[in-house]
């Protein structure tokens, strides 16, 4: 019998070309003799060829005494890619993987199984996956780079397929982020269902959007349901750590932190009592978060999707910590605090703020500190166009600001001053 597939793009576009093969069954109807013969017809994968692809599969059906063999061969980016595996029958007639090779670009997967009456598999396979870059391409991930060593125990839990997994990499990168002394291991008692996952992964650092996390340790464990989560680490070279639970149902991703703790720029920062954040296919929800930074507070509550619906309150920021974060040497000394609700969508988002200013003062440097000023703005940005009120007080006399900044109009003013 001969079947022929013309256009594989049909079933992943990565992949191109078609595929032939033969297919031979003879002997007795109860352990019949199959043999496969199947050949690659112009192969493309990410528009490379995979040159000279052929499979090949034969063995005896028989209950009592199973054979069979399995030799995939060909070529992709210049390098060999095979897989070859004997089976047999072991006790009570499962199958048994006496022995499995893969070789692909980058990696090589080699072991041992053996699968009882309910397709269980017990043994273990030893993974050496050097270079990452060469197997993404097969797999059709391109952005990935770096190295990986280890190995995955196929065990019988409870009647249920159990993995455990020790795995290691020098450096890998994916998608921009870049970690580096990375060492995993997980274990889960129900692979099918994901129950009783424990895992957790260390790294000596992490860079993603230019900030290093150093000495990175993670652990979880639950389930997909359920899952705790704690984390901790070095950012900007000072301690950081949170926790909470993550949880997936239905489409729907849930992670509620319990705690938060970080310091940025001498800025202590701390979250204040438990948030959850949901993301969903409708877009994201967070329940009330309040920071505190520094001795001031920053709360946020709402949703953004296609539509922002947001609220933020700002409760006695102390206007010193702007030197932490970009120094003026203005020596700023007050308390901010406000309100802004943020609406419209993430392209057209529409602002409306009232802040107020207390106590504020600066000092650039001629060690004569000016009086205290009171500060209250209040405005709107919308349509790319920021139209704001502001009053300062102090020592008796007022200024009034008012006008408009046009943002996409190179911060075209228009402003009066009284």
């Amino acid at each position: 019998t001969q079947l022929s597939l013309a256009d594989l793009s049909a079933l992943r576009e990565e992949v191109q070309g078609g595929i032939k093969a033969d297919i031979r069954v003879d002997g007795a109807l109860a352990k019949p003799s199959v043999r496969i013969e199947a050949q690659g017809v112009d192969m493309l994968i990410l528009d490379k060829p995979l040159e000279d692809f052929t499979v090949s599969a034969s063995g005896i059906a028989d209950p009592e005494n199973l054979q069979a063999k399995l030799d995939i061969a060909g070529r992709y980016e210049n390098q060999p890619v095979s897989v070859k595996a004997s089976v047999s029958g072991g006790q009570g007639g499962a199958p048994v993987v006496d022995s499995l090779d893969v070789n692909v670009p980058g990696a090589n997967a080699n072991g041992r199984l053996v699968a009882d009456d309910a397709g269980i598999l017990t043994g273990e396979l030893a993974l050496d996956i050097t270079s990452l870059a060469d197997l993404g391409q097969l797999f059709l991930q391109q952005d990935l780079a770096g190295s990986l060593s280890g190995s995955i125990v196929f065990s019988d839990r409870n009647s249920a397929q159990a993995i455990s997994a020790t795995l290691k990499a020098p450096k890998i990168e994916a998608s921009g982020v870049e970690a580096n002394a990375l060492a995993l291991q997980a274990d889960v008692d129900d692979v099918r269902s994901l129950q009783g996952l424990v895992a957790s992964a260390t790294a000596e650092s992490v860079i993603a959007s230019g900030t290093t996390v150093e000495n990175l340790d993670a652990e979880v464990s639950g389930s997909l349901e359920k899952l705790p989560f704690a984390v901790t680490a070095t950012v900007f070279e000072e301690p950081a750590s949170v926790s909470g639970e993550f949880s997936s149902i239905d489409g729907t991703m849930t992670v509620a932190l319990e705690k938060a703790e970080a310091t940025f720029k001498a800025i202590p920062l701390e979250l204040v009592e438990p948030v959850t954040v949901t993301v969903a296919e409708a877009g994201t929800n967070v329940e009330t978060a309040t920071v505190k930074v520094g001795s001031g507070t920053v709360t946020a509550s709402g949703t953004a999707g296609e539509e922002l619906d947001f609220d933020v309150s700002i409760a006695a920021l102390p206007l010193d910590l702007v030197e932490n974060v970009a120094a003026t040497g203005m020596d700023q000394r007050g308390t901010l605090s406000g309100n802004a609700t943020i609406r419209g969508t993430p392209t057209e988002p529409n602002v409306d703020y009232d802040l107020e200013l207390a106590d504020l003062s600066v000092d650039p440097g001629t060690g004569s500190r000016t009086p205290d000023l009171a500060v209250q703005s209040t405005g709107q940005f919308e349509s790319g166009v920021l139209t704001t009120r502001t009053v300062a007080t102090g020592t008796g006399a007022e200024v009034n600001i008012s006008g408009s900044v046009d943002v996409d109009s190179d911060l075209a003013l228009d402003m009066d001053v009284d």
